[in-house]
Protein backbone atom coordinates (compact mmCIF):
# COMPACT_ATOMS: atom_id res chain seq x y z
CA UNK A 1 0.00 0.00 0.00
CA UNK A 2 1.52 3.19 -1.04
CA UNK A 3 2.37 5.56 1.69
CA UNK A 4 -0.12 8.44 2.18
CA UNK A 5 0.70 11.51 4.19
CA UNK A 6 -1.52 12.36 7.30
CA UNK A 7 -3.97 15.22 6.92
CA UNK A 8 -2.73 18.54 8.09
CA UNK A 9 -4.09 20.12 11.38
CA UNK A 10 -5.87 22.70 9.33
CA UNK A 11 -7.72 20.06 7.38
CA UNK A 12 -8.96 18.02 10.33
CA UNK A 13 -12.27 18.56 12.21
CA UNK A 14 -11.46 20.39 15.42
CA UNK A 15 -12.43 18.52 18.60
CA UNK A 16 -13.26 20.62 21.67
CA UNK A 17 -10.44 20.99 24.19
CA UNK A 18 -10.93 20.58 27.97
CA UNK A 19 -10.79 24.36 28.48
CA UNK A 20 -13.43 24.96 25.83
CA UNK A 21 -15.73 22.38 27.38
CA UNK A 22 -15.46 24.17 30.77
CA UNK A 23 -16.31 27.48 29.14
CA UNK A 24 -19.45 26.05 27.58
CA UNK A 25 -20.51 24.51 30.90
CA UNK A 26 -20.04 27.83 32.79
CA UNK A 27 -22.09 29.64 30.15
CA UNK A 28 -24.99 27.27 30.81
CA UNK A 29 -24.74 27.43 34.65
CA UNK A 30 -24.01 31.13 35.08
CA UNK A 31 -27.67 32.34 35.20
CA UNK A 32 -28.52 29.80 37.90
CA UNK A 33 -25.47 30.71 40.04
CA UNK A 34 -26.30 34.42 39.83
CA UNK A 35 -29.86 33.76 40.94
CA UNK A 36 -28.70 31.71 43.94
CA UNK A 37 -26.19 34.37 45.00
CA UNK A 38 -28.82 37.09 44.72
CA UNK A 39 -31.21 35.21 46.96
CA UNK A 40 -28.49 34.58 49.54
CA UNK A 41 -27.32 38.20 49.69
CA UNK A 42 -30.87 39.46 50.09
CA UNK A 43 -31.12 37.54 53.35
CA UNK A 44 -27.99 39.12 54.88
CA UNK A 45 -28.42 41.90 57.58
CA UNK A 46 -28.29 45.35 56.02
CA UNK A 47 -28.89 44.03 52.47
CA UNK A 48 -31.73 46.50 51.95
CA UNK A 49 -29.54 49.45 52.95
CA UNK A 50 -31.25 49.86 56.32
CA UNK A 51 -29.07 50.54 59.36
CA UNK A 52 -28.57 47.48 61.50
CA UNK A 53 -30.57 47.68 64.71
CA UNK A 54 -28.67 47.70 68.02
CA UNK A 55 -29.06 44.22 69.53
CA UNK A 56 -29.06 44.07 73.34
CA UNK A 57 -26.72 41.55 74.89
CA UNK A 58 -29.69 39.41 75.93
CA UNK A 59 -30.91 38.74 72.36
CA UNK A 60 -27.45 38.58 70.83
CA UNK A 61 -26.13 35.93 73.21
CA UNK A 62 -29.34 33.90 73.30
CA UNK A 63 -29.04 33.24 69.56
CA UNK A 64 -25.55 31.75 69.93
CA UNK A 65 -25.81 30.02 73.31
CA UNK A 66 -25.73 26.19 73.25
CA UNK A 67 -28.93 24.57 74.47
CA UNK A 68 -27.28 22.93 77.47
CA UNK A 69 -25.74 26.18 78.83
CA UNK A 70 -27.60 27.77 81.80
CA UNK A 71 -29.23 31.10 81.02
CA UNK A 72 -27.20 34.12 82.21
CA UNK A 73 -28.61 36.07 85.19
CA UNK A 74 -31.18 38.78 84.51
CA UNK A 75 -31.13 42.01 86.53
CA UNK A 76 -33.80 44.72 86.53
CA UNK A 77 -32.99 48.33 87.38
CA UNK A 78 -35.96 50.56 88.21
CA UNK A 79 -35.12 54.15 87.31
CA UNK A 80 -32.83 55.59 84.63
CA UNK A 81 -31.38 58.56 86.51
CA UNK A 82 -27.73 58.83 87.43
CA UNK A 83 -27.95 56.17 90.18
CA UNK A 84 -29.69 53.71 87.84
CA UNK A 85 -27.19 54.39 85.08
CA UNK A 86 -24.32 53.95 87.55
CA UNK A 87 -25.75 50.63 88.77
CA UNK A 88 -26.08 49.36 85.20
CA UNK A 89 -22.57 50.52 84.28
CA UNK A 90 -20.76 48.95 87.21
CA UNK A 91 -22.85 45.78 87.15
CA UNK A 92 -21.97 45.32 83.48
CA UNK A 93 -18.29 45.55 84.43
CA UNK A 94 -18.58 43.24 87.43
CA UNK A 95 -20.82 40.69 85.70
CA UNK A 96 -20.38 40.89 81.91
CA UNK A 97 -22.63 37.84 81.59
CA UNK A 98 -25.62 39.57 83.19
CA UNK A 99 -28.55 40.75 81.08
CA UNK A 100 -29.61 44.16 82.38
CA UNK A 101 -33.03 45.70 81.80
CA UNK A 102 -33.67 49.31 82.85
CA UNK A 103 -37.27 50.38 83.46
CA UNK A 104 -38.17 54.06 83.21
CA UNK A 105 -41.75 55.27 83.64
CA UNK A 106 -41.11 58.49 81.72
CA UNK A 107 -40.85 58.62 77.94
CA UNK A 108 -37.11 59.34 78.08
CA UNK A 109 -34.20 58.37 80.31
CA UNK A 110 -32.37 60.66 82.69
CA UNK A 111 -34.48 61.13 85.80
CA UNK A 112 -33.45 64.46 87.30
CA UNK A 113 -30.68 64.85 84.75
CA UNK A 114 -32.99 66.55 82.26
CA UNK A 115 -31.77 68.77 79.43
CA UNK A 116 -33.72 71.07 77.13
CA UNK A 117 -32.51 72.25 73.72
CA UNK A 118 -32.66 76.01 73.09
CA UNK A 119 -31.94 78.14 70.05
CA UNK A 120 -33.01 75.56 67.45
CA UNK A 121 -31.28 72.77 69.32
CA UNK A 122 -27.86 74.44 69.32
CA UNK A 123 -27.68 75.17 73.07
CA UNK A 124 -28.28 72.54 75.74
CA UNK A 125 -29.65 73.86 79.04
CA UNK A 126 -29.94 71.60 82.07
CA UNK A 127 -33.28 71.87 83.82
CA UNK A 128 -32.32 69.55 86.68
CA UNK A 129 -28.89 68.42 87.87
CA UNK A 130 -26.40 70.88 86.44
CA UNK A 131 -23.02 71.29 88.10
CA UNK A 132 -20.10 68.88 88.34
CA UNK A 133 -17.13 69.29 90.65
CA UNK A 134 -13.60 68.36 89.67
CA UNK A 135 -13.62 66.32 92.90
CA UNK A 136 -16.28 63.98 91.44
CA UNK A 137 -14.24 60.99 90.29
CA UNK A 138 -17.09 58.96 88.81
CA UNK A 139 -18.83 61.71 86.86
CA UNK A 140 -15.54 63.26 85.72
CA UNK A 141 -14.27 59.80 84.75
CA UNK A 142 -17.33 59.14 82.60
CA UNK A 143 -16.88 62.46 80.86
CA UNK A 144 -13.32 61.48 79.99
CA UNK A 145 -14.36 57.97 78.89
CA UNK A 146 -17.06 59.26 76.54
CA UNK A 147 -15.08 62.29 75.32
CA UNK A 148 -17.56 64.77 76.79
CA UNK A 149 -16.00 68.17 77.36
CA UNK A 150 -16.75 70.87 79.87
CA UNK A 151 -19.26 73.45 78.72
CA UNK A 152 -18.08 77.02 78.51
CA UNK A 153 -19.45 79.14 81.35
CA UNK A 154 -20.63 82.68 80.62
CA UNK A 155 -18.26 85.13 82.32
CA UNK A 156 -19.82 87.31 84.96
CA UNK A 157 -19.73 88.64 88.49
CA UNK A 158 -21.43 87.00 91.45
CA UNK A 159 -23.49 89.11 93.81
CA UNK A 160 -25.29 88.52 97.14
CA UNK A 161 -28.62 90.39 97.12
CA UNK A 162 -30.64 91.33 100.20
CA UNK A 163 -33.63 92.99 98.52
CA UNK A 164 -32.31 96.53 98.51
CA UNK A 165 -28.72 96.14 97.39
CA UNK A 166 -25.75 93.83 96.94
CA UNK A 167 -23.86 93.02 100.12
CA UNK A 168 -21.03 91.51 98.12
CA UNK A 169 -20.03 91.55 94.46
CA UNK A 170 -17.02 89.73 93.10
CA UNK A 171 -15.57 88.07 90.03
CA UNK A 172 -15.16 84.47 91.21
CA UNK A 173 -12.55 83.81 88.49
CA UNK A 174 -10.35 86.64 89.70
CA UNK A 175 -7.42 86.25 92.07
CA UNK A 176 -8.96 89.10 94.08
CA UNK A 177 -12.02 87.00 94.97
CA UNK A 178 -10.36 85.37 97.99
CA UNK A 179 -9.06 88.72 99.17
CA UNK A 180 -12.57 90.20 99.00
CA UNK A 181 -13.92 87.35 101.11
CA UNK A 182 -11.18 87.76 103.71
CA UNK A 183 -11.69 91.54 103.79
CA UNK A 184 -15.41 91.21 104.48
CA UNK A 185 -15.59 88.01 106.57
CA UNK A 186 -12.18 87.80 108.25
CA UNK A 187 -10.82 84.30 108.84
CA UNK A 188 -14.22 82.58 108.47
CA UNK A 189 -13.55 81.43 104.87
CA UNK A 190 -10.27 79.83 106.00
CA UNK A 191 -11.94 78.04 108.91
CA UNK A 192 -14.62 76.71 106.61
CA UNK A 193 -12.14 75.57 103.99
CA UNK A 194 -10.20 73.57 106.55
CA UNK A 195 -13.35 71.63 107.50
CA UNK A 196 -14.24 71.19 103.86
CA UNK A 197 -10.83 69.75 103.01
CA UNK A 198 -11.16 67.21 105.81
CA UNK A 199 -14.64 66.16 104.69
CA UNK A 200 -13.56 65.83 101.05
CA UNK A 201 -10.62 63.64 102.09
CA UNK A 202 -12.93 61.38 104.11
CA UNK A 203 -15.48 61.08 101.30
CA UNK A 204 -12.79 60.38 98.70
CA UNK A 205 -11.86 57.20 100.57
CA UNK A 206 -15.04 55.60 99.21
CA UNK A 207 -13.46 55.17 95.76
CA UNK A 208 -10.71 52.87 97.03
CA UNK A 209 -13.20 50.90 99.14
CA UNK A 210 -15.54 50.35 96.21
CA UNK A 211 -12.70 49.49 93.85
CA UNK A 212 -11.71 46.77 96.33
CA UNK A 213 -15.23 45.30 96.17
CA UNK A 214 -16.68 46.71 99.39
CA UNK A 215 -20.47 46.92 99.64
CA UNK A 216 -22.52 48.49 102.43
CA UNK A 217 -25.85 47.36 103.81
CA UNK A 218 -27.08 50.88 104.57
CA UNK A 219 -25.92 54.53 104.39
CA UNK A 220 -25.13 54.52 108.13
CA UNK A 221 -22.57 51.75 107.67
CA UNK A 222 -21.07 53.59 104.69
CA UNK A 223 -20.85 56.95 106.42
CA UNK A 224 -19.38 55.45 109.59
CA UNK A 225 -16.71 53.71 107.50
CA UNK A 226 -15.85 57.10 105.94
CA UNK A 227 -15.86 58.93 109.27
CA UNK A 228 -18.56 61.43 108.27
CA UNK A 229 -21.67 60.03 109.97
CA UNK A 230 -21.52 62.44 112.94
CA UNK A 231 -21.65 65.45 110.63
CA UNK A 232 -24.99 64.22 109.26
CA UNK A 233 -26.57 64.32 112.74
CA UNK A 234 -26.13 68.04 113.41
CA UNK A 235 -27.33 71.10 111.51
CA UNK A 236 -24.87 73.08 109.46
CA UNK A 237 -25.57 76.23 111.48
CA UNK A 238 -24.51 74.51 114.71
CA UNK A 239 -21.41 73.01 113.10
CA UNK A 240 -20.34 76.32 111.54
CA UNK A 241 -20.69 78.07 114.90
CA UNK A 242 -18.51 75.34 116.44
CA UNK A 243 -15.86 76.06 113.82
CA UNK A 244 -15.89 79.75 114.67
CA UNK A 245 -17.45 80.85 111.37
CA UNK A 246 -19.09 84.26 111.68
CA UNK A 247 -22.85 84.74 111.36
CA UNK A 248 -22.34 87.21 108.53
CA UNK A 249 -20.42 84.67 106.44
CA UNK A 250 -22.98 81.95 107.24
CA UNK A 251 -26.05 84.05 106.47
CA UNK A 252 -24.69 85.68 103.33
CA UNK A 253 -22.26 83.38 101.52
CA UNK A 254 -22.93 79.91 102.97
CA UNK A 255 -26.72 80.20 103.02
CA UNK A 256 -26.74 81.86 99.61
CA UNK A 257 -24.93 78.87 98.11
CA UNK A 258 -27.06 76.35 100.03
CA UNK A 259 -30.34 77.88 98.89
CA UNK A 260 -29.06 77.98 95.32
CA UNK A 261 -28.14 74.27 95.46
CA UNK A 262 -30.86 72.81 97.71
CA UNK A 263 -33.41 75.57 98.47
CA UNK A 264 -32.50 75.04 102.14
CA UNK A 265 -30.40 77.08 104.56
CA UNK A 266 -27.73 76.08 107.08
CA UNK A 267 -30.38 75.98 109.80
CA UNK A 268 -32.18 73.23 107.84
CA UNK A 269 -29.37 71.19 106.24
CA UNK A 270 -27.16 68.69 107.99
CA UNK A 271 -23.52 69.74 108.24
CA UNK A 272 -22.24 67.16 105.73
CA UNK A 273 -24.55 68.07 102.87
CA UNK A 274 -23.87 71.74 103.51
CA UNK A 275 -20.17 71.12 102.93
CA UNK A 276 -21.06 69.21 99.75
CA UNK A 277 -23.03 72.28 98.68
CA UNK A 278 -20.01 74.52 99.26
CA UNK A 279 -17.82 72.18 97.22
CA UNK A 280 -20.45 72.73 94.52
CA UNK A 281 -19.89 76.46 94.96
CA UNK A 282 -16.21 75.94 94.09
CA UNK A 283 -14.94 76.65 97.61
CA UNK A 284 -12.86 73.52 97.04
CA UNK A 285 -11.98 72.29 93.56
CA UNK A 286 -13.55 73.69 90.40
CA UNK A 287 -17.15 73.50 89.21
CA UNK A 288 -18.27 73.19 85.61
CA UNK A 289 -21.18 72.20 83.41
CA UNK A 290 -21.36 69.26 81.01
CA UNK A 291 -21.19 69.97 77.28
CA UNK A 292 -24.44 68.75 75.75
CA UNK A 293 -26.12 68.52 79.17
CA UNK A 294 -26.16 66.03 82.02
CA UNK A 295 -28.93 63.99 80.39
CA UNK A 296 -26.60 63.13 77.52
CA UNK A 297 -24.03 61.96 80.06
CA UNK A 298 -26.61 59.63 81.64
CA UNK A 299 -27.47 58.25 78.18
CA UNK A 300 -23.82 57.53 77.50
CA UNK A 301 -23.38 55.69 80.79
CA UNK A 302 -26.45 53.56 80.09
CA UNK A 303 -25.24 52.87 76.57
CA UNK A 304 -21.87 51.66 77.84
CA UNK A 305 -23.71 49.10 79.99
CA UNK A 306 -25.51 47.74 76.90
CA UNK A 307 -28.64 47.60 78.99
CA UNK A 308 -32.03 47.08 77.44
CA UNK A 309 -34.04 50.28 78.00
CA UNK A 310 -37.79 50.03 78.63
CA UNK A 311 -39.08 53.60 78.69
CA UNK A 312 -42.69 54.44 79.43
CA UNK A 313 -42.93 51.35 81.65
CA UNK A 314 -43.82 51.52 85.33
CA UNK A 315 -43.01 48.74 87.80
CA UNK A 316 -45.98 48.35 90.13
CA UNK A 317 -44.93 45.42 92.33
CA UNK A 318 -42.10 43.07 93.24
CA UNK A 319 -42.90 39.52 94.41
CA UNK A 320 -41.13 36.20 94.68
CA UNK A 321 -41.07 34.43 91.33
CA UNK A 322 -42.78 31.05 90.93
CA UNK A 323 -39.46 29.33 90.28
CA UNK A 324 -37.25 31.67 92.31
CA UNK A 325 -35.95 35.16 91.74
CA UNK A 326 -38.23 38.18 91.65
CA UNK A 327 -41.38 38.67 89.62
CA UNK A 328 -41.96 42.24 88.49
CA UNK A 329 -45.43 43.41 87.49
CA UNK A 330 -45.14 46.18 84.91
CA UNK A 331 -47.49 48.31 82.87
CA UNK A 332 -47.20 51.09 80.32
CA UNK A 333 -47.76 54.55 81.74
CA UNK A 334 -50.72 56.47 80.33
CA UNK A 335 -48.55 59.41 79.32
CA UNK A 336 -46.13 57.17 77.44
CA UNK A 337 -48.99 55.33 75.73
CA UNK A 338 -50.47 58.65 74.60
CA UNK A 339 -47.12 59.86 73.32
CA UNK A 340 -46.54 56.69 71.30
CA UNK A 341 -50.06 56.89 69.88
CA UNK A 342 -49.53 60.49 68.82
CA UNK A 343 -46.19 59.61 67.26
CA UNK A 344 -47.90 57.00 65.05
CA UNK A 345 -50.99 59.14 64.28
CA UNK A 346 -53.14 56.55 65.97
CA UNK A 347 -56.92 56.82 66.00
CA UNK A 348 -57.02 54.91 69.26
CA UNK A 349 -59.57 56.32 71.68
CA UNK A 350 -58.62 57.64 75.09
CA UNK A 351 -60.48 54.80 76.82
CA UNK A 352 -58.74 52.16 74.68
CA UNK A 353 -55.40 53.82 75.34
CA UNK A 354 -56.09 53.77 79.07
CA UNK A 355 -56.98 50.07 78.95
CA UNK A 356 -53.75 49.33 77.14
CA UNK A 357 -51.79 51.33 79.70
CA UNK A 358 -53.50 49.46 82.54
CA UNK A 359 -52.59 46.03 81.13
CA UNK A 360 -50.10 44.33 83.45
CA UNK A 361 -47.21 42.15 82.27
CA UNK A 362 -44.96 39.94 84.40
CA UNK A 363 -41.23 39.24 84.13
CA UNK A 364 -38.84 37.34 86.37
CA UNK A 365 -35.35 38.54 87.32
CA UNK A 366 -32.52 37.19 89.44
CA UNK A 367 -31.75 40.60 90.93
CA UNK A 368 -33.43 44.00 91.20
CA UNK A 369 -32.07 47.50 91.89
CA UNK A 370 -34.56 50.21 92.91
CA UNK A 371 -32.82 53.36 91.67
CA UNK A 372 -35.64 55.86 92.19
CA UNK A 373 -37.16 57.40 95.33
CA UNK A 374 -39.93 55.16 96.61
CA UNK A 375 -41.73 58.32 97.70
CA UNK A 376 -42.24 59.10 94.00
CA UNK A 377 -43.93 55.80 93.11
CA UNK A 378 -46.64 53.37 94.12
CA UNK A 379 -44.29 50.40 93.87
CA UNK A 380 -45.34 47.63 96.23
CA UNK A 381 -42.68 45.29 97.66
CA UNK A 382 -44.58 42.14 98.55
CA UNK A 383 -41.88 39.91 100.04
CA UNK A 384 -42.08 37.85 103.21
CA UNK A 385 -39.41 38.72 105.73
CA UNK A 386 -38.69 42.15 104.27
CA UNK A 387 -39.47 45.10 106.52
CA UNK A 388 -41.44 47.93 104.90
CA UNK A 389 -39.07 50.54 103.53
CA UNK A 390 -39.63 53.95 105.18
CA UNK A 391 -41.20 56.44 102.79
CA UNK A 392 -41.33 59.41 105.13
CA UNK A 393 -38.78 61.66 103.44
CA UNK A 394 -40.08 65.09 102.59
CA UNK A 395 -39.06 66.63 99.28
CA UNK A 396 -38.77 70.30 98.39
CA UNK A 397 -40.95 71.39 95.50
CA UNK A 398 -38.87 73.54 93.18
CA UNK A 399 -39.91 75.95 90.44
CA UNK A 400 -37.20 76.55 87.84
CA UNK A 401 -38.04 79.31 85.37
CA UNK A 402 -35.92 79.78 82.25
CA UNK A 403 -36.08 83.07 80.37
CA UNK A 404 -34.36 84.74 77.46
CA UNK A 405 -33.36 88.29 78.32
CA UNK A 406 -30.75 90.93 77.61
CA UNK A 407 -29.65 91.43 81.23
CA UNK A 408 -30.77 91.82 84.80
CA UNK A 409 -33.12 94.71 85.38
CA UNK A 410 -31.23 97.98 85.72
CA UNK A 411 -34.09 99.55 87.69
CA UNK A 412 -34.09 96.72 90.24
CA UNK A 413 -30.43 95.81 90.57
CA UNK A 414 -28.73 99.01 89.35
CA UNK A 415 -27.28 99.88 85.97
CA UNK A 416 -23.74 98.77 86.77
CA UNK A 417 -24.82 95.43 88.22
CA UNK A 418 -27.18 94.78 85.31
CA UNK A 419 -24.23 95.19 82.97
CA UNK A 420 -21.82 92.70 84.59
CA UNK A 421 -23.57 90.52 87.19
CA UNK A 422 -24.57 87.06 85.97
CA UNK A 423 -25.17 85.15 89.21
CA UNK A 424 -27.30 86.37 92.10
CA UNK A 425 -27.44 84.63 95.48
CA UNK A 426 -29.72 85.86 98.25
CA UNK A 427 -29.91 86.24 102.00
CA UNK A 428 -32.95 84.90 103.84
CA UNK A 429 -35.66 87.44 103.01
CA UNK A 430 -39.30 86.36 102.67
CA UNK A 431 -40.13 89.42 100.57
CA UNK A 432 -37.87 88.30 97.71
CA UNK A 433 -39.52 86.65 94.71
CA UNK A 434 -36.55 84.45 93.90
CA UNK A 435 -33.90 82.39 95.66
CA UNK A 436 -31.19 82.55 93.02
CA UNK A 437 -30.63 83.75 89.46
CA UNK A 438 -27.98 82.39 87.15
CA UNK A 439 -26.84 83.17 83.60
CA UNK A 440 -26.85 79.73 81.99
CA UNK A 441 -25.77 80.48 78.42
CA UNK A 442 -25.16 83.33 76.00
CA UNK A 443 -27.03 83.30 72.71
CA UNK A 444 -25.11 84.20 69.55
CA UNK A 445 -25.42 87.79 68.40
CA UNK A 446 -26.09 88.95 64.86
CA UNK A 447 -23.57 87.69 62.26
CA UNK A 448 -21.65 90.94 62.52
CA UNK A 449 -22.07 93.67 65.07
CA UNK A 450 -19.82 96.59 65.93
CA UNK A 451 -20.17 97.56 69.57
CA UNK A 452 -19.94 101.11 70.69
CA UNK A 453 -17.72 101.97 73.61
CA UNK A 454 -19.71 100.69 76.58
CA UNK A 455 -18.22 100.15 79.99
CA UNK A 456 -14.64 100.53 78.73
CA UNK A 457 -15.02 97.97 75.96
CA UNK A 458 -15.00 98.39 72.20
CA UNK A 459 -14.98 95.30 70.04
CA UNK A 460 -16.24 93.77 66.83
CA UNK A 461 -17.80 90.32 67.08
CA UNK A 462 -19.13 87.66 64.76
CA UNK A 463 -21.49 85.97 67.15
CA UNK A 464 -18.70 84.69 69.39
CA UNK A 465 -17.06 86.12 72.49
CA UNK A 466 -15.25 89.40 72.15
CA UNK A 467 -11.57 89.16 71.39
CA UNK A 468 -9.44 90.08 74.38
CA UNK A 469 -6.96 91.79 72.07
CA UNK A 470 -9.28 94.79 71.77
CA UNK A 471 -9.96 95.36 75.44
CA UNK A 472 -8.59 98.19 77.48
CA UNK A 473 -7.04 95.53 79.75
CA UNK A 474 -5.99 93.13 76.97
CA UNK A 475 -3.84 90.68 78.92
CA UNK A 476 -5.87 90.43 82.14
CA UNK A 477 -9.47 91.09 81.25
CA UNK A 478 -11.80 90.17 84.08
CA UNK A 479 -15.03 88.24 83.67
CA UNK A 480 -17.08 91.40 84.15
CA UNK A 481 -15.27 93.02 81.21
CA UNK A 482 -15.96 89.99 79.01
CA UNK A 483 -19.67 89.95 79.88
CA UNK A 484 -20.02 93.69 79.30
CA UNK A 485 -18.28 93.28 75.95
CA UNK A 486 -20.59 90.43 74.95
CA UNK A 487 -23.68 92.43 75.87
CA UNK A 488 -22.39 95.45 74.01
CA UNK A 489 -22.10 93.13 71.00
CA UNK A 490 -25.83 92.44 71.20
CA UNK A 491 -25.65 89.01 72.81
CA UNK A 492 -28.63 87.90 74.91
CA UNK A 493 -28.68 85.25 77.60
CA UNK A 494 -30.67 82.32 78.93
CA UNK A 495 -31.29 82.83 82.63
CA UNK A 496 -32.39 80.34 85.28
CA UNK A 497 -34.47 81.51 88.27
CA UNK A 498 -35.02 79.27 91.32
CA UNK A 499 -37.96 79.73 93.66
CA UNK A 500 -40.39 77.69 95.77
CA UNK A 501 -43.40 79.15 93.97
CA UNK A 502 -44.29 79.88 90.34
CA UNK A 503 -43.22 83.26 89.00
CA UNK A 504 -45.65 85.45 87.05
CA UNK A 505 -44.70 87.40 83.94
CA UNK A 506 -45.00 90.60 86.00
CA UNK A 507 -42.47 89.28 88.53
CA UNK A 508 -40.06 88.37 85.74
CA UNK A 509 -40.40 91.86 84.25
CA UNK A 510 -39.08 93.25 87.54
CA UNK A 511 -36.02 90.97 87.36
CA UNK A 512 -34.94 91.31 83.71
CA UNK A 513 -34.55 93.84 80.91
CA UNK A 514 -35.27 92.85 77.32
CA UNK A 515 -37.38 89.86 78.36
CA UNK A 516 -38.70 87.63 75.56
CA UNK A 517 -41.96 86.29 77.02
CA UNK A 518 -42.53 83.81 74.19
CA UNK A 519 -39.33 81.97 75.15
CA UNK A 520 -40.12 81.61 78.87
CA UNK A 521 -40.10 78.01 80.06
CA UNK A 522 -41.44 76.98 83.48
CA UNK A 523 -40.38 73.67 85.01
CA UNK A 524 -41.91 72.32 88.22
CA UNK A 525 -39.96 69.65 90.09
CA UNK A 526 -42.56 67.78 92.06
CA UNK A 527 -43.50 64.16 92.80
CA UNK A 528 -41.39 63.97 94.75
CA UNK A 529 -39.38 67.15 94.09
CA UNK A 530 -35.96 68.36 93.08
CA UNK A 531 -34.35 67.74 96.47
CA UNK A 532 -35.19 65.83 99.63
CA UNK A 533 -35.33 67.66 102.93
CA UNK A 534 -31.77 67.03 104.08
CA UNK A 535 -31.86 67.85 107.77
CA UNK A 536 -30.36 65.65 110.51
CA UNK A 537 -32.25 62.39 110.89
CA UNK A 538 -31.49 58.91 112.19
CA UNK A 539 -34.12 57.12 110.11
CA UNK A 540 -32.43 56.11 106.88
CA UNK A 541 -33.71 53.32 104.63
CA UNK A 542 -31.23 50.49 103.88
CA UNK A 543 -29.36 49.75 100.67
CA UNK A 544 -29.73 45.99 101.18
CA UNK A 545 -33.37 44.95 101.44
CA UNK A 546 -32.87 41.22 100.93
CA UNK A 547 -30.44 39.10 98.92
CA UNK A 548 -30.80 40.15 95.29
CA UNK A 549 -32.81 43.30 96.03
CA UNK A 550 -31.04 46.65 96.58
CA UNK A 551 -32.31 50.21 97.10
CA UNK A 552 -29.91 52.81 95.68
CA UNK A 553 -32.39 55.59 96.50
CA UNK A 554 -31.55 55.20 100.19
CA UNK A 555 -28.57 57.54 99.67
CA UNK A 556 -30.87 60.55 99.38
CA UNK A 557 -31.60 60.54 103.09
CA UNK A 558 -28.26 62.13 104.10
CA UNK A 559 -27.17 63.74 100.80
CA UNK A 560 -28.28 64.27 97.20
CA UNK A 561 -26.05 65.11 94.24
CA UNK A 562 -24.95 63.36 91.06
CA UNK A 563 -21.70 61.99 92.49
CA UNK A 564 -23.19 60.55 95.67
CA UNK A 565 -25.97 58.96 93.59
CA UNK A 566 -23.29 57.42 91.38
CA UNK A 567 -21.63 56.04 94.52
CA UNK A 568 -24.99 54.58 95.61
CA UNK A 569 -25.45 53.03 92.18
CA UNK A 570 -22.10 51.26 92.36
CA UNK A 571 -22.84 50.03 95.88
CA UNK A 572 -26.14 48.56 94.65
CA UNK A 573 -24.39 46.92 91.69
CA UNK A 574 -21.89 45.24 94.02
CA UNK A 575 -24.66 43.99 96.32
CA UNK A 576 -26.47 42.43 93.35
CA UNK A 577 -23.29 41.00 91.86
CA UNK A 578 -22.46 39.28 95.15
CA UNK A 579 -25.96 37.74 95.29
CA UNK A 580 -25.86 36.21 91.80
CA UNK A 581 -24.59 32.70 91.07
CA UNK A 582 -20.92 32.60 90.04
CA UNK A 583 -20.30 33.26 86.37
CA UNK A 584 -19.44 30.19 84.32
Amino acid sequence: VPWTPRPTRAGRARRPTTCARRTQLWAMLRPFVALALGLGLALLPGATGAKREFVPREREEASTRPAHTPAPPRVAIIGSGISGASAAYFLAHQRPDAHIVVFEREADVGGRTRTHAWHEGKIAVDEGATSVSSLNQYVSGWMAEFNISRASTPPSEMGIWDGSGFRLRADTDSALFALKLLWRYGTSPLRLRGALKETVANLTAVYALQAAGAAFADPVQLFRALGIYDSTQVTAAVDLARLGVSEAFTQEFVDGASRCNYLQSSAELNAFVNLVSLAGAAVEGTVFRVEGGTQNLTRQVLGAARARLRTGIEVVSIKRGPGGGYELATRATAAAAAEKADAHDSDETVSARSRRAAAVAYETFDGVVIAAPLEASELQIELDGVKPVPRKRRYVQTHATFVEAASLSASTFGADAARIVGEVLTVNNDSLQFVSIGLTALLPAAPSHVAADRGGCAAETTGEMCSTARWWRPARAHACDRLACARAAGMRGIWKVFFKQPLSDEALEQLFDGLAHTATRRVVWDAPGAYPSLGPTEEWPPFHLVSGLAYAGAMESPVSCMETQAIAGRNAATLISQSLPPAL
